[in-house]
Formats: C-alpha cells, structure tokens, sequence
C-alpha cells in the first residue's frame, strides 16, 4: 500500500472534534508512540508492533491534514538528511510537536507560526523516519503496517466501532 492512499484513507476514519483539531492527533500522537515504544520493550508479537506503527502513521496522517502539512513533503524535505544524521526517537519528535502545540496555546493564543509549523513539519517527518527503521529492525516495511491498520480501520467502520478503547471491539 502507497502511504500516500493509506494517509487518504486514515483520514476518512477520524472521528474527533473540530475545535480539537490540534490537541486531539497531537496527543494521540505522543500517546501512541508510548505503546509502540512499550510493545518494543516488552518484546511483543510481531503483528503487534505492526498495529502500533500503523496506529502512529495514522496519527501523523491526522496531524499533517489539521497542520496543513502536505504529507508528500516529508519525504522530500530540504533538511531529511539532517533529521536523519539526528537520528532522534520517534517518541522524543512526538512529544516535541506536542510541546510545540503548547507553546503556541500559551504564547500566541493558540496559532501556530510559522517557524513552529516549520519544526512541527520535521518532527513529523523525524517520526517516519525512526518508524522506518523500527519496522526495518522487524522485518517489516512501513507499507505493511499501513497496510495492516488499514485493514483493521476497515474491519472497524464496518463494524461501527471506530471510537471507543483497545484492540478487541
């Protein structure tokens, strides 16, 4: 699966304020990129460290579309070979881009400018990145976990159970 159709089709299964659209995927975001790191160091199946990278990529994907972030950019950034020498966490990049959000709560009434929008746009790109090596170390792509939330989203609105909490609804 092309990230780029799986980011189209992650958005079309958010469920989530309007007026909280910053804070929700920024915090959904950090907290995701909690249990993947948590699945990591408990040593968990393989299809469950799949399901938590497919759950950071699609919020990620929520945090371009509410960002106004092209999600093609970053894959071409200017700077990915820096982000990449860094070599910073995809948990340290998730809690900075919610760290940036408050920022801007507190100093600019809630607007983003665009020097943090600019930061926010390489920390995202600093998640695929170490995502990447994450799923490389487990003998899986990045397609694939986006695949395979994909595959779980779908099961999901089918169902009608796309808000709620946990694996098994």
């Amino acid at each position: 699966m092309e990230l780029n159709h799986y980011f189209e089709q992650a958005i079309s299964t958010a469920i989530y304020p309007a007026e909280a659209s910053q804070e929700y995927p920024t915090l959904g975001l950090v907290n995701e990129a909690w249990e993947l790191k948590t699945s990591l160091n408990q040593h968990c199946r393989l299809d469950a460290v799949k399901g938590e990278v497919g759950d950071v990529l699609w919020y990620v994907a929520l945090c371009c579309r509410d960002y106004g972030i092209s999600m093609n950019n970053l894959f071409y950034m200017e700077t990915f070979e820096d982000i990449a020498r860094e070599r910073k966490c995809y948990l340290g990049a998730a809690i900075e881009i919610a760290a940036l959000r408050k920022k801007a709560i507190r100093d600019e009434s809630s607007t983003i400018t665009s020097a943090r929008l600019h930061r926010i746009r390489q920390c995202l790109a600093d998640v695929l990145i170490a995502l990447t090596d994450v799923c490389k170390r487990a003998g899986f792509t990045l397609e694939d976990a986006a695949e395979y939330n994909n595959l779980k989203l779908a099961s999901r609105a089918a169902r009608g159970v796309l808000q709620g909490d946990g694996d098994n609804r």
